[in-house]
């Protein structure tokens, strides 16, 4: 038997960490939790461990290897990332939290417009942005009657907070961050895109953490309050992130099976008030009531649905949740 401990790092919310420590506790496999644990520790990298927890953190997972043959050259290829701690980290999605150097210069940046600035560089850090375009970013309902010298002023109150090294350039202005940063809107979309390219190879403990971490950051939303135009764009992935990321947290769930169903059913409960229109919602709520024995219920989501598309845009579900449906039936005449 083998033991590793896997120690989560030190994370930028500590206001996060009740609740998404409740969210984590029961969405682990409860049947299996030394095979979800092993692929949560092997195969989610600077994301999965930057966004679960809050600062200082005492929380750790220790896992059991009962067989050897478990560990693949993947997860050995994978396993440095557990150790790798980048020392800057940036959270834009829900609170601002900076760290730079490993040194927190949240509060030194600016407030309202100071973050909004620093936001909107985050995003676009990897070109250069004009003072106009900033201008454009931080006033488009109404710039002030100096917007050049109000920007000059928010640009130098944010170059003493992260250093003249991190903010590049007078005319054009980049934020430079050191190779190997963090930042949770990244994060997000690298981990759904390891998600769904785990779901697609039915490789279920794969698909698990990254799922989880893309809904984490997804669900926190960005910049709230604000009405700037070009954060709306960004929204709108985010959201389609949060959708994709529960649509595959409940697929891997359903591929899981034992302890994951029941919550699996609660994700797709969430998808459907998330997307009604998303019939693929409705069928994995379907399959996992199916799978919980409750054939019935499953039934009626079918019928939820045919109504709701026959009303709404008179349309009939499509061949895939057909296809369930029409095999519920059977299992229920055989039973």
């Amino acid at each position: 038997m083998r033991l590793c401990l896997l120690g989560h790092r030190k994370q930028i919310l500590e206001a996060d960490l009740t609740d998404e420590f409740r969210m984590i506790v029961e969405h682990v496999l409860l049947n299996h939790p030394n095979r979800i644990f092993r692929r949560f520790a092997a195969s989610n990298e600077a994301a999965l461990a930057d966004d679960l927890f809050g600062h200082d953190s005492l929380v750790s997972a220790c896992v059991a290897y009962r067989r050897c043959d478990w560990l693949t050259l993947s997860d050995i290829l994978l396993a440095p990332t557990l150790t790798r701690q980048p020392t800057t980290r940036i959270q834009i999605c829900g609170r601002l939290a900076v760290e730079l150097a490993g040194r927190s210069i949240t509060e030194l940046i600016p407030r309202r417009q100071g973050r909004l600035l620093f936001s909107y560089l985050v995003i676009n850090r990897h070109r250069q942005s004009g003072r106009d375009e900033l201008c454009e970013a931080l006033w488009a309902d109404g710039a002030p009657p100096d917007a050049d010298g109000a920007l000059s002023t928010l640009l130098s109150r944010l170059r003493r907070a992260v250093g003249e090294a991190a903010l590049v350039g007078r005319g054009d202005i980049r934020l430079a961050l050191p190779v190997g940063s963090w930042v949770d809107f990244e994060a997000a979309e690298e981990a759904i895109h390891r998600a769904e390219s785990a779901v697609a190879q039915a490789k279920w403990t794969r698909a698990w953490g990254p799922s989880l971490v893309a809904l984490l950051v997804a669900r926190r939303g960005l910049l709230a309050g604000e009405n700037a135009h070009w954060i709306e764009p960004h929204r709108r992935r985010l959201e389609d992130i949060h959708c994709s990321a529960l649509e595959c947290y409940t697929t891997a769930a359903l591929g899981l099976g034992g302890g994951e169903l029941h919550v699996g059913e609660r994700t797709a409960r969430e998808l459907i008030a998330r997307a009604p229109y998303r019939e693929s919602g409705y069928r994995l709520l379907m399959e996992l009531l199916a799978a919980r024995g409750n054939i019935a219920e499953a039934l009626r989501v079918h019928e939820t649905l045919r109504v709701l598309l026959r009303e709404e845009l008179g349309a009939t579900p499509g061949p895939p949740i057909q296809a369930v449906h029409l095999r519920l039936l059977k299992e229920a005449s055989a039973g």
